[in-house]
């Protein structure tokens, strides 16, 4: 979820990233069907915007993928160290 700079998500993500009218508006947005298992950057997520999330979400089940992450996130800096060697 970003607010401000959409331009540069859309650059720099291999993801489509698309802007969202609001939270409250976020389940049909992105299609989330009832029971959604969704995962969450929990180490990096403020408390307010993860119950915010939780309580539009209310039928869906958050996990936290932290560590595959960073897991993810360690491989992209090891594949840029070996391609600048």
């Amino acid at each position: 979820m970003i607010r401000k700079g959409l331009e540069k998500a859309k650059q720099e993500s291999p993801l489509d990233v698309i802007a969202l009218g609001s939270l409250k508006a976020i389940k049909m947005d992105l299609g989330i069907i009832p029971g959604a298992v969704i995962g969450l950057e929990l180490d990096v997520l403020p408390y307010n915007n993860y119950s915010r999330v939780q309580h539009v979400l209310d039928d869906s089940k958050f996990v936290d993928i932290s560590g595959r992450i960073k897991n993810i996130r360690s491989m992209k800096v090891e594949g840029i160290f070996l391609y600048l060697s």
